[in-house]
């Protein structure tokens, strides 16, 4: 992501995540669909509760769950895409979604 000219922060689990959106303010939230302690839909939730609202892309293996996350478009998620999903396919993914890079 750094090399198609996006500042990056990762986490992987919900405390770093939450932390991570309050300090980093994100534009855009990557997320996969299991986490080590939780599930992606359970950080929308947090995320609602919080009152944060960037937009978020999950990344799925499972297409079932795509239709299951209906419900959070309200909450931010913006796409769900299929795993595996390369870096180059993630960059165009991103730009058609008008997530076009921006350097610092």
């Amino acid at each position: 992501m750094r090399a198609g000219g996006y500042a990056t922060e990762e986490a992987s689990s919900e405390k770093e995540i939450l932390t991570a959106v309050r300090s980093f303010r994100p534009d855009l939230i990557i997320l996969d669909w299991f986490l080590a302690d939780t599930t992606a839909p359970a950080i929308l939730d947090r995320l609602a509760a919080l009152n944060e609202h960037p937009p978020v892309i999950i990344l799925s293996s499972r297409s079932y769950e795509a239709q299951s996350l209906r419900d959070f478009e309200r909450f931010g998620l913006v796409a769900c895409l299929p795993k595996p999903i390369g870096p180059r396919a993630l960059l165009h993914s991103l730009r058609d979604a008008g997530f076009g890079a921006h350097t610092c």
